[in-house]
């Protein structure tokens, strides 16, 4: 899985020059996060379906 990180400025600063004052944020390639979402969705209800998950399961 590969993205680009971007810096952005939080709002508010007073001194740019800091590293505490940018946020992270990663970019993703949108069709590898719908596929993603879709692989997860399959898995979790095959996992449902033939009782592979405890009853005592969360999250």
């Amino acid at each position: 899985k590969e993205s680009i990180t971007i810096a952005l400025r939080k709002e508010g600063k007073k001194d740019y020059s800091l590293p505490g004052s940018y946020r992270p944020i990663a970019l993703e390639n949108t069709l590898a996060k719908v596929i993603e979402k879709r692989v997860a969705d399959l898995m979790a209800a095959a996992a449902e379906k033939h009782g592979l998950l405890p009853w005592n399961q969360m999250g």
